[in-house]
This record gives C-alpha cells, sequence and structure tokens, in this order.
C-alpha cells in the first residue's frame, strides 16, 4: 500500500463513520422532538387558538428536564460510537505513517495514543472523565433553543400553529437545534483529534511539510479555499495564527484548528520528498 493510498482509506473511514454517526443523531432528534410534543406541546392549555400564558403552562417546560436525563443515556451510546471511530482513525493513521516512512513500530505508536486519551479525556478504565466529551455527555446545548422558543411562545401567548412549527423549527432546524449541536459538536472533537494525532507523528517523525487536504462547499472561508491543495512549511502555518478571518477560532492553534469553527479540512504530514513532487520549492526551508 503507497501512503496516498492508506491517507485515502483513513479518509474514507473518516468520512462514512461521520456520517453514520450524523444519521444516528438525526434519527434521534426526530424521537426527542416526539417526545416534547407528546409530553410538554400536547398538555398546554389553549384559548381561542392561542397558547394561554399560565403558570401551569410556564411549569409544564420543566418536564424538558426529564427529557434531557434521558438523552444522556442516547448521547452517551453516540458519545463511544465516535470514540471507537477515532480509535479505528488512530490505527489507520498508523498505517499511514508506517508506509510513508517505513518505520514498522509505527503500528503501535505509544506517544499517539497517550495523547489520544489525553485529549478526549479517557482515563486507564477506558472511562471518559473530563474534556469536551465529558460536557457534551454531561450538558444540555441541545435543548437550549427548543426551551428558549417554547418559553417565548408561551410569554407571547403565540397562536398554536405558530407556536408548534416556531418549536419544531428550533428543535430540529435551526443553528441551535438538537442535530445541529451535537452533530457539529461531535464532528469537531472527531476532526479536532485526526488532526492533533497527525501533529503527534509529525513531531516525532520531524516531518514539516503539510497539504491542506479537504472538499469546498458552499459557504466554504475564503481562508480554507485559499489553501485547498496546497503544500506548506509549518513556519507559514504558524503564521496563521497571527491572521484574522471570520470564523477563526478563539483559542487558535494552526495544527488543530485549522480554518476555525466547525472547519472540515485537514492539514497532512508529507515527506519533504513528496512535497517537492507536488511542487513546493523545499530547499528554501532548510
Amino acid at each position: 500500500m503507497t501512503p496516498k493510498e492508506a491517507y485515502l482509506e483513513r479518509e474514507k473511514f473518516i468520512e462514512d463513520s461521520t456520517d453514520e454517526l450524523m444519521d444516528s443523531i438525526k434519527r434521534l432528534e426526530e424521537v426527542y422532538m416526539a417526545l416534547i410534543a407528546r409530553e410538554i406541546l400536547s398538555k398546554l392549555v389553549i384559548e381561542n387558538e392561542r397558547i394561554k400564558r399560565t403558570k401551569g403552562n410556564l411549569a409544564k417546560i420543566s418536564r424538558i428536564k426529564r427529557i434531557e436525563r434521558r438523552a444522556k443515556k442516547d448521547k452517551e451510546v453516540l458519545i463511544n460510537k465516535a470514540v471507537t471511530a477515532m480509535r479505528r482513525e488512530l490505527e489507520l493513521s498508523a498505517e499511514y505513517y508506517k508506509t510513508l516512512t517505513h518505520k514498522e513500530r509505527l503500528a503501535a505508536n505509544q506517544v499517539a495514543k497517550e495523547a489520544f486519551r489525553a485529549r478526549l479525556g479517557i482515563n486507564e478504565k477506558g472511562q471518559i472523565t473530563r474534556g469536551k466529551l465529558f460536557n457534551i455527555k454531561n450538558g444540555n446545548r441541545e435543548f437550549v433553543a427548543v426551551t428558549q422558543s417554547i418559553t417565548n411562545g408561551i410569554m407571547s401567548q403565540a397562536p398554536v400553529d405558530e407556536f408548534n412549527q416556531s418549536v419544531r423549527g428550533a428543535f430540529t432546524e435551526s443553528q441551535g437545534s438538537f442535530g445541529n449541536t451535537l452533530g457539529s459538536d461531535l464532528r469537531t472533537e472527531q476532526a479536532t483529534n485526526a488532526r492533533q494525532v497527525d501533529k503527534v507523528y509529525a513531531d516525532e517523525l520531524e516531518l514539516v511539510f503539510y497539504q491542506f487536504t479537504g472538499n469546498t462547499v458552499r459557504g466554504t472561508r475564503d481562508f480554507c479555499e485559499e489553501r485547498v491543495g496546497k503544500v506548506f512549511h509549518e513556519s507559514e502555518i504558524q503564521r496563521w495564527a497571527n491572521m484574522s478571518w471570520k470564523g477563526k477560532s478563539s483559542p487558535y492553534d494552526p495544527f488543530t484548528d485549522v480554518g476555525g469553527y466547525n472547519c472540515m479540512h485537514t492539514l497532512r504530514p508529507i515527506s519533504r520528498e513528496i512535497a517537492k513532487q507536488m511542487g513546493k520549492d523545499v530547499e528554501n526551508y532548510d
């Protein structure tokens, strides 16, 4: 297997596993929207085709806490699924760097594994005890938008049809919806993990050239569109930290954040020889 084939195998796995995860989240979103409709929306007091602003109606909002607790278990299943996929990514990364450098020991690289566990907050027993995945599992960001929508609808005594449409939109379609929030959080963790693994290997193997990889779609930032497919030396990448653009994350590490919030692009470490083959004037970076 060539380095390119090994890399493409990893990228295909990441793409397929991410799509599968997003499909699972979407199905879960519909389950909880139905639960919200049954446990809260259908219980509200209505008068003249409008939601009444009463203490009883406002009190029913607290039922969403029970739904959040139930969702916590399902989120944990999804997080474990994401971690399993990231472990496989780690194995495929080792294969890529083994083919790139012909160093067999990289098949079981302990440095990368330790960095993987440390970043994800995984203890020696395999439990997630801290970090972003821990916060995703125990937080309620996915329900903030719908809770606010229900509250606003009751307070404004919204027309029933308008109210129901607004609540569904907040939970299934808005930027802060259940699926978009959970999907963005987990997808970002997967992308960040892959980038950090790459940086660990690059440092250990003294690889200083990177290819900016990924697709461009509608909405791709100009910053990314200008760089996709090009090769950069690590010194050029480090200078991105001093630049400004819309969507740049803060704090910002160019090797793990790349284009900023929700960026799905990757900096792929490549050998000096491959960089030269791709047209990079490597002699300028001795």
